[in-house]
């Protein structure tokens, strides 16, 4: 029987699950919301208060939900979609993976902007882990047979 080593998923394996992940929820989220915009009278020119916070509500809408998947999934299965198709999952650095740890490792999915400064520890320092990573106790590995 072969034994499994468990090493820290690359940073090129983790762009790629997240990105097959984002993908997934644009057409799971953010294609359905889409249909809230029908029927209003987008000028660039001007925009109304009740576009702009229709806009801002749906974004808030979106932010959530993604938020909620990663999370969750990360919570019960260790793992997201995309994550599942890289063999890569989130471990908790100090026993069992909570709620509470997942949660605060995806809080910057709040953001494409949040995203990019959360990773900015990847790229820059060993250990490959992201800011948040480091504050929930996290770690993202892969298995190696």
């Amino acid at each position: 029987m072969k034994k499994i080593q468990e090493v820290e998923a690359s940073f090129f394996r983790r762009g790629i699950a997240y990105i097959v992940d984002m993908v997934i929820l644009y057409f799971v989220v953010v294609f359905p919301l889409k249909s809230k915009f029908e029927g209003l009278d987008f000028e660039f020119t001007e925009f109304t208060g009740e576009i702009t916070t229709k806009i801002l509500f749906v974004a808030f809408e979106i932010a959530v939900l993604v938020v909620v998947y990663f999370s969750l999934l990360e919570w019960k299965l260790g793992q997201t979609i995309g994550k599942i198709i890289f063999n890569i999952r989130v471990k908790s650095e100090e026993g069992e993976l909570t709620f509470l740890n997942s949660f605060l490792r995806n809080l910057s999915k709040f953001s494409t902007l949040l995203v990019l400064i959360d990773s900015i520890p990847l790229i820059f320092k060993k250990g490959n882990k992201r800011f948040l990573d480091k504050i929930a106790k996290t770690k993202v590995v892969m298995n190696l047979q």
